[in-house]
């Protein structure tokens, strides 16, 4: 995992705690929510999980364009961080 990977929020994904115009679940809105531009992936990944969210949902939210990686490795990373979690279920 890249521990400098930072996730922010997308234009849309401010606007969407605005207005909650999208059928977001709890925990999606709960990762959104964590996603502040100044905690590492790792540090959202660990807050969600306390959260009872996973990495997938960051996944989803980086998929509909809420929430973007500063680059192509922090996403790789993601994707192992969810397969490393998901061993522990």
């Amino acid at each position: 995992m890249q521990p400098a990977a930072v996730p922010i929020k997308t234009p849309t994904g401010q606007q969407e705690l605005r207005r909650r115009s999208r059928d977001l679940s709890q925990r999606h809105r709960t990762v959104l929510l964590l996603v502040d531009g100044r905690r590492s992936l790792g540090e959202v990944l660990h807050m969600a999980l306390q959260a009872g969210a996973h990495a997938h949902h960051l996944e989803e939210l980086i998929q509909l364009g809420l929430v973007e990686l500063p680059n192509a490795d922090a996403l790789a990373a993601l994707d192992a961080e969810e397969t490393h979690a998901g061993a522990l279920d």
